[in-house]
């Protein structure tokens, strides 16, 4: 089983938990993030993908930007994955498992 964002433990169904998990991630990432004043200011929009290992504990490990759209805008992205909870490590053969993850973060101005 992949690593899941915590908060969906009561659901049984492992598809609908993954589902809940996700939205819960985003819900997180969307509710945390900060729109960096001078990308606004440029009106700097685009997709951050930050790449990060959840290790067999569950905590985020080598958090790195895979692409970035500019330098305030990857330095928030790493700040929200940095200050992520843990997680739910992945499960391979009933062994925790580490697994890396490339997450795509938005950023629009509205």
């Amino acid at each position: 089983t992949m690593p899941m964002f915590p908060g969906c433990e009561h659901v049984e169904d492992y598809e609908e938990r993954r589902k809940c998990a996700a939205e819960k991630m985003l819900k997180y990432i969307y509710s945390n993030v900060k729109y960096p004043y001078r990308a606004r200011e440029w009106g700097v929009q685009g997709m951050a993908i930050i790449q990060f290992i959840v290790d067999k504990e569950g905590n985020i490990t080598d958090i790195k930007t895979k692409r970035g759209v500019q330098e305030d805008i990857e330095n928030e992205s790493l700040r929200i994955i940095n200050e992520m909870p843990k997680w739910h490590p992945g499960v391979q053969k009933g062994i925790p498992v580490k697994v890396q993850f490339n997450l795509p973060i938005k950023y629009k101005l509205y």
